[in-house]
């Protein structure tokens, strides 16, 4: 080292005056610091070769103090074979009853299994073995990383409930150890295992309790990584918008503080919600992001997924010469990008790839390596892939498979938007017995203190305290059990309305995508079979499409937008009245400039589901539906003369979800809704919806 700046002092004296001066001294300075790292190398190289040679020549408790500081000195290096030396260490330390030495070096060789070997099964394996031997460690914080380690290897090998009840004691030893970080993390994985099996409304309370540890104790690197963690829950529910503002909190810190790691990791997850979006454009960005962080932090691991996310977006967006250099990289070097887990990446990207350059066997060839991939078997990825499969059959002319993997892509589609709608339901729905409940629990805190307070305050003033405490625990009984059914009351309301809100956007989003996709087929299909002379076929293809059109409207009346609010009403009547033997009379005002858009699409449903009882329940004859309007309100009344109901009786029924959903949708509109039924004699709704405009 002397020698080289000695070196560098001559070279910087000779070259003062030059004009390349610049450019030498960064020569020189590379050449320095390569100098260092390479003698810090060799310097850790010779201390391992000289402890090595002293364990030869040792044994007993000597033997396992060296076996101890080798296993420190190359923890995590493959390099220098560290599982095996960990192994020896865990052996020697067991065989003199070391128990705490054993826990922690078997604590430590599971993490290096499962998250830097990427062998989570062998990492289960070691856990499993330890516990059998049912040790002693006498240690909570060393327990609770075992335990914490062990947890890990379920979990990311895909054994995500089994990982649960170790989180969860892991958790427990760290409160016993008093142990922040510890603690902190075990409830931060025990939420995203919680998440993985569908249960977001826990996992997001358990994620709460982990923010507020990092918070306490001002440990920001952790916290970022339970941000995180809440970006990708919000996420796998939906909440998109949610998932990328709490990004972007967790990226502006991240970049103050220089948290390479956490950078990459928010980028990636952002890529991966942008391909759930088809935003594509976005993705490439966030990937390029990630990857650079990746190799900033020299995290070599995680390039693989990043540039096969790249090859595939480029794909997408047809930029084949920027897809053709990262399939060069990557196929330049297949040992580092497309082994183990990292072929799951490859395979599909390499499907996009030849898709995009119209080799469509050979894409068909990875696609199905992809599908039969035991190691990325998740419902997405499977549904991505089988409709890739039905367009690349398609293009080569094999209809049979194509309609083949449709059908299964279809099916999932279904199946993922089904499960999606469920969690948010599920979601919301927990949080807000969560919330009722600890309102409740509140209310009783507060009933009992304050029937302490009446005990002692009874003894003091014997009568006229008495009265007196009476009158004033009533009135603030009154006030809060008012104030907990408006707050209970609200809280309803505010769900079942987001809830309607959300089936409504459902409702066009799927119709939208039907009349794209299985619309345009049906009638490239109807063309087709009118041409071939199939005249079974041909009538077929038309009920089909027939169909559809009336599942279409069903969801999303399209004469509503295109023809206004009061053609539409009209032309549904008309449809009722054509294919039922019930005879509807209509009086419509043209009310069109007095709704704005939504306010008309909820009047609609309501007409509808009021009409659709009719036809269901009344046994009527004739019916008639009136609009009007006056100075300040649009008045819709409907009448059959049918046999009526109690509506009390049918509002109570736990099957009367229909009745309850015109109640609310009258309140999102801030309408005025009345049903008078008679038995035998019909039933009357009236609607009374303010003006929005003229």
């Amino acid at each position: 080292m002397m020698i080289a700046l000695l070196f560098l002092k001559k070279s910087i004296i000779s070259l003062y005056d030059s004009p390349y001066l610049m450019k030498y001294l960064l020569i020189i300075c590379n050449f320095c610091i390569s100098y260092t790292i390479l003698a810090q190398t060799n310097q850790l190289q010779n201390s391992v070769v000289s402890l090595k040679e002293q364990i030869g020549q040792t044994q007993g408790i000597d033997q396992l103090t060296l076996l101890d500081s080798l296993s420190h000195l190359i923890k995590n290096k493959k390099e220098f074979g560290y599982d095996t030396i960990a192994q020896k260490t865990i052996e020697s330390a067991l065989r003199l009853n070391k128990n705490r030495v054993a826990g922690r070096h078997t604590a430590d060789l599971i993490f290096y299994l499962t998250n830097r070997a990427g062998k989570p099964e062998e990492g289960i394996q070691l856990f499993d073995d330890f516990l059998t031997k049912k040790i002693a460690l006498n240690d909570p914080a060393i327990t609770a990383q075992l335990y914490l380690n062990g947890a890990d290897s379920y979990f990311f090998a895909g054994k995500t409930e089994n990982s649960i009840p170790y989180y969860i004691t892991a958790g427990e030893y760290a409160q016993k150890a008093n142990d922040s970080l510890l603690l902190g993390n075990s409830k931060n994985y025990l939420s995203d295992a919680l998440a993985g099996i569908g249960k977001f409304a826990e996992a997001a309370t358990v994620l709460t309790e982990a923010e507020t540890i990092f918070e306490q104790t001002k440990d920001t690197i952790h916290l970022l990584t339970s941000r995180n963690s809440r970006a990708n829950l919000f996420s796998r529910i939906g909440f998109f918008e949610e998932a990328n503002k709490i990004r972007n909190e967790v990226i502006d810190l991240a970049e103050r503080t220089n948290d390479y790691r956490m950078l990459q990791s928010v980028y990636f997850n952002a890529a991966i919600d942008n391909n759930k979006t088809n935003d594509h454009k976005t993705r490439i960005h966030n990937l390029k992001k990630a990857l650079f962080y990746v190799r900033k932090a020299k995290l070599k691991s995680y390039e693989p997924k990043i540039l096969s996310g790249l090859l595939t977006s480029y794909a997408l967006t047809d930029s084949l010469s920027k897809a053709k250099k990262i399939a060069d990289t990557i196929q330049a070097n297949p040992e580092g990008y497309t082994q183990g887990l990292d072929r799951a990446y490859y395979t599909k990207a390499m499907a996009f790839y030849e898709y995009a350059q119209g080799d469509y066997r050979t894409a068909i060839s990875y696609a199905e390596d992809q599908l039969n991939n035991k190691e990325h078997t998740d419902f997405e990825n499977t549904t991505t892939i089988q409709g890739f499969l039905a367009k690349a059959y398609e293009k080569i002319g094999n209809d049979r498979k194509a309609y083949e993997h449709h059908k299964t892509y279809a099916k999932l589609r279904d199946s993922i938007l089904a499960v999606q709608n469920v969690r948010a339901f599920t979601y919301y729905q927990t949080l807000y017995e969560t919330e009722k409940k600890e309102a409740e629990i509140q209310f009783q805190n507060a009933q009992i203190a304050e029937l302490n307070s009446k005990n002692k305050l009874k003894n003091q003033w014997i009568f006229i305290g008495g009265i007196s405490f009476l009158t004033f625990f009533t009135f603030v009984w009154l006030a809060r059990s008012r104030r907990y059914a408006q707050k209970k009351q609200a809280l309803q309301t505010r769900f079942t309305q987001k809830l309607i809100n959300g089936q409504e956007k459902e409702r066009t989003r799927l119709a939208r995508e039907l009349h794209d996709s299985v619309g345009q087929k049906l009638m490239l299909l109807s063309r087709k079979t009118k041409t071939s002379g199939d005249k079974a076929l041909n009538v077929l293809t038309g009920d089909t499409l027939q169909e559809l059109r009336a599942i279409l409207k069903g969801l999303h009346p399209a004469t509503l937008e295109k023809l206004g609010f009061s053609v539409a009403i009209q032309s549904l009547i008309n449809d009722i009245d054509a294919h039922t033997p019930i005879f509807f009379t209509a009086e419509i005002d043209n009310v069109d400039t007095c709704l704005n858009k939504d306010v008309s699409l909820h009047i609609y449903r309501i007409i509808q589901e009021v009409l659709s009882n009719i036809i269901k329940h009344s046994e009527t004859k004739s019916a008639s539906v009136v609009i009007k309007k006056d100075a300040q309100h649009i008045i819709t009344v409907i009448k059959d003369h049918g046999k009526g109901f109690r509506f009390i009786e049918k509002y109570k029924s736990a099957k009367s979800l229909g009745m309850k959903t015109l109640l609310e949708r009258a309140k999102i509109i801030h309408s005025k809704i009345e049903i008078n039924s008679i038995l035998d004699e019909g039933t009357t709704v009236t609607l009374h919806t303010p003006i929005q405009n003229e």
